[in-house]
């Protein structure tokens, strides 16, 4: 496990910015950071509004939260 020097949580209290500037910033975020060696850091990133072509493993880790699968459940 590595020790995050920076974490960016845009999923907090307001709901952080509108979708299409949190979008952007996804797509900044993601080219950037290709243009090190992948093994050399680690990156979290939350969002509300999550960019469809960055939902796969190699961009994420855990469920995708939403209304409809919310991240705190009710266990019968």
């Amino acid at each position: 496990m590595r020790y995050p020097r920076f974490v960016l949580c845009d999923n907090m209290e307001d709901k952080g910015i509108e979708p299409k500037r949190a979008h952007n910033f996804q797509e900044i975020i993601v080219k950037e950071a290709l243009k090190y060696p992948q093994d050399n850091y680690q990156l979290i990133y939350t969002t509300s509004y999550l960019l469809e072509n960055l939902n796969k493993p190699e961009y994420i880790v855990g469920e995708y939260y939403s209304k409809h699968n919310p991240s705190l459940k009710n266990i019968d």
